[in-house]
């Protein structure tokens, strides 16, 4: 927040900032925030005031990996952006690869995020291409 304040910048609180109740967001300093992944819908409408988002259309990250999932040599990657990792069951997960230090990587959802009207302000991530398939569990229990 200090830097956006320096640079006479805006500053956005996104879904890390995890603000699930009123006491949090009214806390929060942020002139927009995004309200927490793991509410419902239901439960982002009780959030809702101006400048207000909600996590509501394309795909969600679920984890981060600060190691090679594929336990390569770095001199032998072919350091692709995008990879599909594939579970037990045949779930197939957009992996997006990124560089910090050293190779990061994002596991996404196997199903994108069904579109979710809430009084909030509409967010949607689509920083993987869409999956094709979608789920709308997080309008109803949130994600954990």
């Amino acid at each position: 927040m200090k830097l956006a304040e320096d640079s006479g910048k805006k500053f956005f609180a996104g879904t890390g900032f995890n603000i699930t109740n009123r006491v949090s967001l009214l806390n929060c300093k942020a002139d927009y925030v995004c309200l927490s992944k793991e509410i419902t819908a239901a439960e982002a409408n009780l959030l809702s005031a101006e400048n207000t988002f909600y996590l509501s259309e394309g795909n969600i990250k679920v984890m981060d990996l600060i190691y090679c999932p594929f336990e390569r040599k770095c001199s032998s990657c072919d350091r692709r952006a995008e990879y599909t990792l594939t579970d037990d069951g045949g779930r197939k997960f957009p992996l997006s690869r990124y560089r910090v230090s050293e190779c990061r990587f994002a596991v996404f959802n196997c199903a994108d995020l069904s579109p979710v009207q809430t009084r909030a302000g509409r967010l949607k991530d689509y920083s993987v291409k869409p999956v094709g398939q979608f789920t709308k569990g997080h309008s109803v229990t949130g994600i954990y």
